[in-house]
């Protein structure tokens, strides 16, 4: 997805993040719902390079 923020062009590229489906269903004020649990993320996916009022660190 290609966005702007103050006339600077970007690349968006959201994370995904992989669910199992659980067996467990909870309750949150009053209604049920169900669990999933998610995997850890691999450390170093994705490397940015950040850059502030146009210093890089």
């Amino acid at each position: 997805m290609k966005l702007s923020y103050r006339g600077v062009s970007y690349q968006y590229y959201p994370c995904t993040v992989s669910t199992t489906a659980v067996d467990l269903i909870g309750k949150y004020r009053g209604l049920n719902c169900r669990l999933g649990s998610a995997h850890p993320l691999p450390i170093g996916q994705h490397k940015v390079n950040l850059k502030y009022r146009g210093v890089s660190y």
